[in-house]
């Protein structure tokens, strides 16, 4: 997490964490004062001299950039199509990654005691993820079934309606919202991401008392502790608007391939698609028609 000017608010790497560091001289910050918001380059860290693939964002709202890399090594030693995901994914949860500094942290500091220095920069990231659209979290599987979320941001309230204190213990009341033709998809999905370690990623619906429902898409990456527990780092946002456009678009194709001729012009009258009833009590193929005014 960079200011624009190429100062580090905190780096991680396998190593080591870094909460202040020059980085102006990368040729990232050369792209984003030409005004690139977003991209990806490769080049050689001058840190450790591993060439990496990163992928840089902006964040639109905040003089902050964010930055993951991943060494050429790693990114290519899969199957193409699992380069392809992770690299897919690495753009999608681009604001997962921005808290994952602070979610690994977070852990630590639940257990034992930082520096000043350390929880000081703790609470600079997590004020940021509060104003994060969604919730940032850890959820945390216990070995005899029992699950809670350590860590939850401010945007656990408008996604769940509850607070990050009602589920720091027990994650009970997450669950008992998950719509129930949805329930036994969610925990067969974290079951298995557990069993391989292999990112999360499903979209289920959560129902309130009030009758209101809302699609949520959850992405997390798996981590195995000593103890045998599993801990996600990931990323919670309500795609109902989503959902709901998707389910409109269907509704209108389903439509458009009605007994009834239709077709579709642009500003000009040019026809731009027909249906097949159109075809036929027209007599034109498709083929001759559109194009034509």
């Amino acid at each position: 997490l960079y200011r624009l000017d190429g100062r580090a608010l905190a780096r991680k790497t396998a190593s080591q964490e870094t909460f202040d560091s020059d980085a102006s001289s990368s040729p990232i910050f050369s792209r984003v004062a030409q005004g690139e918001t977003t991209g990806t380059l490769t080049y050689r860290a001058v840190t450790d001299g591993i060439e990496r693939i990163y992928n840089f964002r902006k964040l639109p709202a905040y003089p902050l950039l964010v930055l993951i890399g991943m060494s050429n090594n790693d990114v290519f030693a899969g199957h193409e199509e699992t380069r392809a995901r992770l690299l897919r994914e690495a753009i999608i949860l681009s604001l997962l990654i921005l808290a994952l500094s602070l979610l690994s942290s977070w852990y630590v500091v639940a257990r034992r005691r930082h520096s000043a220095a350390q929880r000081q920069a703790m609470l600079q990231l997590q004020s940021l993820t509060n104003r994060v659209p969604g919730v940032v979290c850890q959820y945390l599987l216990r070995p005899d079934g029992t699950s809670c979320f350590p860590f939850a941001s401010e945007g656990i309230r408008d996604i769940y309606r509850l607070s990050p204190e009602q589920v720091a213990e027990d994650a009970s009341k997450v669950f008992a919202l998950t719509h129930p033709d949805d329930l036994a998809g969610v925990a067969a999905a974290l079951k298995a991401s557990a069993r391989t370690l292999t990112p999360w990623v499903y979209e289920y619906r959560v129902r309130f008392e009030d009758g209101t429902q809302r699609w949520l898409s959850g992405k997390a990456m798996p981590q195995r502790l000593a103890d045998g527990s599993v801990l996600w780092h990931g990323f919670i946002a309500d795609v109902t608007e989503h959902k709901q456009s998707e389910e409109s678009l269907r509704i209108a194709a389903t439509a458009f391939e009605s007994d009834e001729g239709m077709f579709i012009t642009d500003a000009a009258s040019v026809i731009v698609r027909v249906n097949q009833a159109f075809c036929r009590i027209s007599g034109y193929a498709a083929t001759d028609a559109i194009g034509k005014t």
